[in-house]
């Protein structure tokens, strides 16, 4: 899958107007500003977490 993939292109970006997607880590949701690839991808997300949940420092992969 490609999303936003031309690097070299400028592009506006409206973040509000995204959908948020449901991560696969539980109670985190997604924003895709950009992706590269399919199962395993370079991605570029916005990130939500619920309150009480925000770790500055987790090892695990989103």
């Amino acid at each position: 899958m490609e999303l936003s993939a031309d690097f070299k292109a400028h592009v506006i970006v409206y973040s509000d107007k995204i959908e948020w997607l449901a991560s696969t880590m539980p109670q985190l949701d997604r924003r895709m500003l950009d992706q590269i690839g399919g199962e395993v991808a370079r991605t570029t997300t916005i990130v939500r977490y619920p309150l009480g949940r925000l770790s500055l420092r987790d090892n695990r992969r989103i």
